[in-house]
């Protein structure tokens, strides 16, 4: 004998099967759904790693550019107080006496010891100035090769004289060289392709503003593809700017403040500057003419590099992401997933 509830069954079943499709259509898209998430994620992490990187190539090069007009600085100083100081000498300043007789302490023996120590000072600064002539001057270094695209070789762009941007631009444009030869650690992720603003001309050391724009993409295959989940593939972008941002250090004085890895003095206690004063020339000048503290004259004002005097304004870069301008022109390559 049929009972009624017999016959609920079948309505049960079709209830139940409807439920079990639709928990199955959103456990789908949902999975589908963080998996687009998560790429997107690391799509925008991509590009940021690589913006900034390219960016800080010329970071860098500025920086070099700033230390090296900071040693000419300390040089020239150095070069202007010898100068005084052999004045001084000649002119019986400053505690020497004019005695003739060569014992170490008269003023001639002051001036004496002077000229070499100008010719050092003299040959340093040549040196320093030439390095940054050579910074100033370089050539863009060359870009690694780039792997073709359909069969089309990729060109990079122009740079000006002395931007190191398009070596880190090679990088960042080609999957094959986005390995660090040397660690064997990924520089960026290999996931992804990338497109960077074709215009490098706003970058290097003859601009006023330095700005680089990053596309990284991939396409990527959906976890679950199907009519429940959506389409079978999706593109996976991340886009990021960075630009340089200047750091002023105003009115430094290497004379008075402390170097934090210099060692202090055992006796004293004390942390000296990062510029001590050099109160005895550094070349030991044999005979009378000899450099001897206990003499006394060296060590006053006159006889003294004191860089106390010397006041600095030094602008260091640091590479920072910014919002995007305008758009990347050309068609970027979207890494097959």
């Amino acid at each position: 004998m049929l009972r009624p509830q017999h016959a609920e069954r079948g309505q049960t079943l079709v209830f139940w099967a409807f439920s079990l499709a639709a928990a199955l259509g959103l456990t789908f898209f949902v999975v589908n759904y963080s998996g687009t998430v998560r790429w997107h994620i690391r799509g925008q992490n991509a590009a940021d790693a690589a913006a900034l990187t390219t960016i800080a190539a010329d970071a860098s090069m500025r920086n070099q550019v700033t230390t090296t007009e900071y040693t000419l600085a300390v040089e020239e100083y150095r070069i202007r107080s010898i100068m005084y100081s052999m004045i001084n000498g000649a002119n019986s300043v400053g505690g020497c006496v004019s005695s003739g007789d060569d014992t170490g302490t008269d003023c001639d023996n002051a001036y004496d010891q002077e000229p070499e120590y100008f010719d050092q000072a003299v040959g340093q600064y040549a040196a320093t100035l030439a390095q940054l002539k050579a910074l100033k001057t370089a050539s863009a270094p060359q870009p690694m090769s780039l792997p073709s695209v359909n069969g089309q070789p990729q060109s990079l762009p122009n740079a000006p004289s002395g931007s190191a941007a398009p070596a880190a631009f090679s990088l960042v444009a080609s999957a094959a060289n986005c390995w660090d030869s040397g660690s064997g650690q990924p520089v960026f992720d290999c996931s992804f392709g990338y497109a960077a603003n074709p215009d490098l001309s706003q970058t290097g050391l003859g601009t006023t503003n330095e700005y680089v724009d990053i596309l990284a993409c991939r396409k990527v295959t959906n976890t679950v593809p199907g009519i429940f989940a959506g389409p079978k593939t999706f593109a996976a972008m991340g886009r990021a700017a960075a630009t340089l941002r200047p750091v002023v250090e105003s009115n430094f004085s290497p004379g008075v403040g402390t170097d934090p890895n210099a060692t202090p003095n055992p006796n004293t206690g004390i942390v000296p500057p990062y510029q001590p004063k050099e109160d005895c020339p550094p070349i030991q000048i044999p005979g009378p003419g000899q450099c001897t503290l206990t003499q006394g004259w060296l060590t006053l004002p006159p006889y003294v590099v004191d860089y106390s005097g010397l006041s600095i304004t030094a602008t260091f870069y640091v590479p920072e992401l910014t919002a995007p301008v305008g758009g990347i022109t050309g068609t970027p390559v979207c890494k097959a997933g």
